[in-house]
């Protein structure tokens, strides 16, 4: 089974449709580039607990 796909060279008509994986894709990249503008990608370390002792 083959998928079709949209030429890559620029075309005078209008834009290919994108599928629904394409566009799962576009979103999953802008996601992690908004995270890593937020400062995301890397956890805080955790926190030691200082235990007191009665």
């Amino acid at each position: 089974m083959t998928e079709t796909t949209a030429p890559i060279e620029p075309t005078d008509g209008p834009p290919a449709e994108l599928s629904g994986i394409d566009l799962a894709r576009v979103a999953l990249y802008q996601a992690r580039e908004a995270a890593r503008k937020n400062g995301g990608g890397e956890a805080p370390a955790p926190r030691r607990r200082s235990v007191v002792v009665w």
